[in-house]
């Protein structure tokens, strides 16, 4: 059996999880504030905020998977070695996702502020 075939019955693995991206406008206009620009956060949501605890469980769930893939793969369970891996990775984008939305909340509100303080 080839590398690229799977065993009879194994499932396939794919990564379910879905990245976010910043917005375009957002993005243009947070890297055209010069980088030694003192900046002022105004108000976050809550959620937010919660994205940064769910980033961090997420990420920590991922180091997780990938520890047990190791285990796994040491112990010659190639099968559950690569179902921890695509959990990893599940729970890997899963945690930049909220990250990257955490710093979407502060880039909005920063850029808010300075809008405001421009009228």
């Amino acid at each position: 059996m080839s590398d690229d075939e799977q065993k009879p019955g194994a499932q396939p693995l794919t990564i379910t999880a879905e990245g976010f991206l910043f917005p375009d406008d957002v993005l243009q206009q947070w890297v055209s504030i010069p980088p030694d620009e003192p900046l002022v956060i105004g108000l976050l949501t809550k959620m937010d905020l919660d994205h940064l605890l769910f980033s961090t469980a997420r990420i920590s769930a991922a180091i997780n998977s990938l520890q047990r893939a190791v285990i796994d793969l040491s112990n010659n369970r190639v099968e559950e070695a690569n179902t921890a891996m695509v959990a990893a990775a599940n729970a890997n984008i899963e945690g930049e996702t909220h990250m990257r939305k955490l710093f979407f909340g502060i880039m909005k509100s920063v850029l808010e502020v300075r809008k405001n303080a421009n009228k």
